[in-house]
């Protein structure tokens, strides 16, 4: 709820104004924005008040909103397509990319504003299409990387679907470039600012450079432990979830040993 008080010879009119911008209808003293949503939190307010004499403008006031809604679904039955949310990535203009794993052609868009549509994925070969696909992320240029059947796809912002590295349903962990390069179980994907893609799963972290060149940068395969370390000194558990910072430090969930560890570029 906004209100002024002015004073001067009446009659006084009064146009309230969001952003600079009259708001149709809103000519008294009192404005009352009806369904406040988490958009309009950072917005500008004002009001314009004349008389014969003239104008004035007040200062603006600047609307805040705190506090958590549902942005999209329902809290009663799922509205999405399937029951099992395994990825989920942010774009620059807020919208919110979904990776769910009954709705393996498609990614759900969420908008600010809770709109919910679906971006087609079409496999660009035969094994590129999604299978059992358990974390995503998102780079700078727009494109998706899917953990998936020992393999990383990538999805560009038009919805195509390659394999970049691994080989879809051989699990190993050699290092190399494309298909000579192989991924074990993954369940943790982060990418940096330079579009390289790092997974987790069981006791090593990999990385996979933009053409397709993995390595094994930390741990040792199947080798589980609690160590702290460089490169294949070090020892993780089982990984289930990853972050990387603007310093390109990592930091990993290892829930196998109860902690969370970091690595250091």
């Amino acid at each position: 709820s906004f209100s002024v008080t002015a004073t001067g010879s009446g009659p006084l009119r009064y146009q309230w104004q969001r952003n600079g911008i009259d708001i149709a209808g809103a000519t008294s003293a009192p404005y009352v924005l009806p369904a406040a949503q988490f958009a309009d939190s950072a917005s500008k307010w004002s009001v314009v008040v004349r008389n014969s004499a003239g104008s004035a403008t007040s200062t603006q006031a600047t609307l805040t909103l705190t506090g958590i809604a549902l942005l999209a679904g329902s809290a009663q039955a799922i509205t999405f397509s399937g029951s099992n949310p395994v990825g989920v990535a942010l774009d620059e203009s807020g919208t919110i990319y979904v990776l769910d794993t009954m709705m393996k052609t498609a990614l759900h868009k969420v908008n600010a504003e809770g709109v919910v549509t679906l971006l087609p994925l079409t496999p660009k070969y035969s094994n590129a299409a999604l299978s059992h696909p358990t974390g995503m992320t998102r780079d700078t240029r727009g494109n998706f990387y899917v953990i998936d059947g020992c393999s990383l796809r990538k999805i560009s912002p038009a919805g195509d679907i390659t394999v970049l590295a691994g080989n879809p349903g051989e699990c190993d962990y050699g290092d190399g470039k494309a298909s000579a390069g192989s991924l074990g179980y993954m369940t943790a994907i982060a990418v940096d600012s330079a579009n390289n893609v790092y997974v987790a799963g069981q006791a090593n972290i990999r990385k996979i450079t933009p053409d397709g060149a993995v390595t094994t940068l930390a741990g040792a395969t199947n080798d589980f432990g609690t160590v702290d370390g460089s490169g294949n000194v070090a020892r993780f558990g089982i990984m289930k979830s990853m972050a990387i910072d603007g310093a390109g430090n990592l930091y990993v969930t290892d829930t196998y040993n109860r902690r969370v560890m970091v690595h250091t570029p």
